[in-house]
């Protein structure tokens, strides 16, 4: 019998409010002001993704809670800057889990939307092909509380294998929409 993911995946690449999602938006909301300039940029490779970022990503780990019981395994990365964050999230999901990246897409911004504080949620999602392999392009932008909060996703699926580029930034980062195009704009898939 195959399990539709849908949900769980999207409660596994949203960005908050769900139960992964709220852990990681919650650290990066509180990390996001007083902004530096980003100058150590290269490009580098983890979870088979190849990308530019200011800075050296770093493994640190996620609680998939239930949803890792439909995962053969899972990999985080994440660079942390005053005023900039980046995330690489790469599951590899069991034969009889059906994923789909719509879910996910839509999962985002559901999710993004249930955040305390969080008040005239936009987004777009834009369909895109990254390495051959179908991907959406999340951009999200919501007042919370004194400020304007920006995350823009990439959810790419490759066979039974979803990645995820994630950056926030907030309203005191001149340069964050800069930072997040170079980011989201490097992204490729190697074997």
């Amino acid at each position: 019998m195959k399990r539709t993911v849908g949900t769980l995946v999207a409660i596994i690449f949203a960005v908050g409010g769900a139960h992964i999602g709220k852990t990681v938006t919650t650290k990066v909301i509180a990390r996001l002001r007083a902004p530096t300039e980003l100058t150590n940029w290269r490009t580098q490779s983890m979870a088979h993704v190849l990308l530019d970022a200011p800075g050296d990503l770093k493994s640190d780990t996620l609680d998939f809670g239930a949803a890792r019981q439909l995962m053969d395994s899972s990999e985080y990365y994440t660079l942390k800057t005053r005023g900039f964050e980046v995330g690489v999230i790469r599951c590899v999901f069991k034969p009889d889990a059906q994923l789909n990246i719509d879910g996910a897409a839509a999962g985002t911004v559901d999710n993004v939307s249930k955040l305390e504080g969080v008040r005239n949620l936009q987004h777009t999602t834009e369909s895109q092909t990254i390495s051959e392999k179908p991907a959406r392009k999340i951009s999200i932008n919501a007042d919370r509380w004194n400020g304007r909060i920006y995350n823009d996703n990439l959810v790419i699926l490759d066979g039974q294998t979803m990645y995820e580029v994630e950056t926030s930034y907030d309203s005191t980062n001149p340069k964050g929409a800069a930072y997040s195009q170079r980011v989201i704009g490097s992204v490729k898939i190697v074997p």
